[in-house]
């Protein structure tokens, strides 16, 4: 046995990966799903009975507060499931519409391994709130009317970047790649994407650390970009030359990281369901009564 340093990998059932980029495993997403399932049920049988005073949320630590992926995405997952109880405990006490044909009111999303909420106000505001797998987000903003489509536009967000802080001349013969993080964020959350000048793209996994990656003077890296995989947050590339070196340092700016930046986006209305295409998923929203 050795001294040397065992590398978390991020798909492994033994890491604690950072929610909002790694997935939870099958049977823990269920578990997950069924909580806040149990938790709407709840809420709903409160709201029937006059007794929505306050939403519990014990139950949603649903396993989120062993996991060092609180640091990022999960700091905001309790608001973002309150959001959604909220949201389908309010459908259960709201008057029924005077036309059953307008789409003012409340939706439940929840399907296998899902848990949405959705809001439509007569004021043409909107809430929005998912969690999916190891995913967390929500949004709010204005929502119109096209053809047989509802466009969603989030009030305005500030995106997660990368900002390069700085490049020099490092060690021959390697690339080393640097990252500043929020306090309590593992790098190894984050991805290195390197094009070399045989063409090649490659991605690496970062160390607590940083990244080291030799390479020879026949295939050298030509730029190097960095990556926040699920939510496709990724930097600019950053041209990588003999002259200018191969050491680079990067800073993650969060921003509003867990916000959805929805532009028109569109829900297609089907048989009185809303139809949201995201994260490879088509959510239904169906109208809580």
């Amino acid at each position: 046995m050795t001294g040397r340093r065992r590398k978390v990998s991020r798909h492994s059932p033994n890491s604690r990966p950072l929610s909002a980029i790694f997935r939870l495993k099958e049977a823990r997403r269920r578990r997950r799903t069924a909580n806040i399932s149990a938790m709407v049920d709840a809420a709903r049988a409160d709201a029937s009975s006059g007794r929505v005073e306050r939403v519990y949320l014990g139950a949603t630590q649903m396993h989120l507060t062993d996991t060092r992926a609180d640091a990022i995405a999960h700091q905001g997952t309790l608001a973002i499931v309150a959001l959604i109880v909220l949201l389908l405990a309010a459908a259960s006490i709201a008057p029924a519409t005077a036309q059953s044909t307008s789409l003012v009111g409340t939706y439940d999303g929840g399907q296998m391994e899902i848990a949405a909420g959705l809001e439509l106000k007569a004021d043409r505001h909107f809430r929005y709130a998912l969690s999916y797998g190891a995913l967390d987000e929500e949004a709010a903003g204005t929502w119109t009317v096209s053809g047989d489509q509802v466009l969603l536009t989030s009030d305005p967000v500030v995106a997660p970047r990368f900002v390069l802080v700085s490049h020099s001349r490092g060690t021959d013969g390697v690339l080393q790649v640097s990252l500043d993080v929020p306090s309590g964020v593992s790098r190894q959350y984050f991805d290195a994407v390197i094009t070399s000048t045989n063409g090649e793209t490659q991605r690496k996994q970062l160390g607590d650390d940083g990244l080291s990656s030799p390479f020879i003077s026949a295939n050298v890296p030509t730029s190097v970009r960095m990556l926040l995989p699920v939510f496709s947050v990724i930097g600019e590339p950053v041209k990588l030359e003999p002259s200018s070196g191969y050491s680079v340092r990067f800073r993650f700016e969060r921003n509003d990281l867990g916000k959805a930046a929805f532009q028109a986006t569109p829900l297609k209305i089907v048989n009185g369901e809303l139809l949201l295409d995201r994260h490879g998923r088509t959510i239904k929203f169906k109208r809580s009564r």
